[in-house]
């Protein structure tokens, strides 16, 4: 059963992002759409990749052109991109293999598949990702999938929704359960943006007005705040007898420094 806590919080970042971004989906996306889409924006928004994307397709005259490119000329396209070169090599192994083992550019047939099946064979595909997978999952084939990648944990903890040092694979199962289904591409849409807004700081605040006092993620307290708990409870101690403790000592200290006969 989840937290109530954590139920509370989920509430309120839904509540929070939902003014400021939107989830919108193009409908007319194919599955490998989604799945190209989902290698450019792992590490970035999802509006911002979905430009991108754009972009990139818009340079080329169609998906076959773009399989013989040579890497730089996508890493060209798509400048800006946090690991562009990387992205660009998998968007082209993605491609390749597509085109080898179905002679086409079409994934559709994998709508028609039991979820798991699909899932698995999505993650054979040269260059994916399991954020790829994941999102392509979600977006395309409607499964309960959480993509979630390093940015969007960090703000995540920020607001104590996760545990801060759990691994992305188990950030992801952690999330199946506590977000539903029905809300679940809408969350990760909404958290990757403000993952990567530049007013993300002020965006937290609104949800974890608390947080202060905490740094490097949730859940941990400054330095400064320890030394000022301890000096508190150093004079704390002092009152409660700690200074009667401490007179004999003194008093032996000057017995012992009197001159002996």
């Amino acid at each position: 059963m989840v937290a109530p806590n954590k139920q509370r919080i989920l509430t309120k970042v839904l509540a929070q992002l939902s003014k400021r971004y939107s989830d919108e989906v193009p409908k007319e996306m194919r599955v490998l759409d989604h799945l190209l889409l989902a290698t450019i924006q792992e590490g970035m928004s999802f509006s911002r990749s979905l430009g991108c994307y754009r972009g990139l397709l818009s340079g080329f005259h169609d998906l076959n052109e773009l399989r013989v490119s040579h890497p730089h000329e996508l890493q060209d396209r798509l400048q800006g991109v946090p690991r562009g070169e990387e992205k660009a090599k998998r968007i082209l192994k993605i491609l390749q293999f597509v085109f080898e083992t179905t002679y086409t550019f079409d994934l559709e047939s994998m709508r028609r598949k039991p979820l798991k099946q699909a899932q698995k064979q999505l993650s054979k595909i040269a260059g994916t990702t399991d954020f790829v997978v994941c999102a392509t999952v979600q977006r395309a084939l409607g499964g309960h999938s959480m993509p979630v990648d390093s940015p969007m944990s960090s703000i995540l903890a920020e607001v104590e929704l996760i545990e801060e040092e759990d691994q992305l694979d188990r950030v992801r199962a952690a999330l199946e359960h506590l977000v539903p289904k029905a809300k679940g591409q809408q969350f990760c849409i909404y958290v990757s943006e403000w993952a990567a807004d530049d007013e993300k700081e002020a965006i937290t605040d609104t949800i974890a007005p608390k947080r202060s006092g905490k740094t490097g993620g949730a859940g941990k307290t400054s330095g400064a705040d320890k030394e000022s708990a301890a000096t508190e409870a150093e004079e704390n101690g002092t009152k409660s007898g700690t200074r009667a403790k401490t007179a004999p000592t003194k008093k032996k200290a000057r017995k012992s420094s009197e001159p002996t006969s």
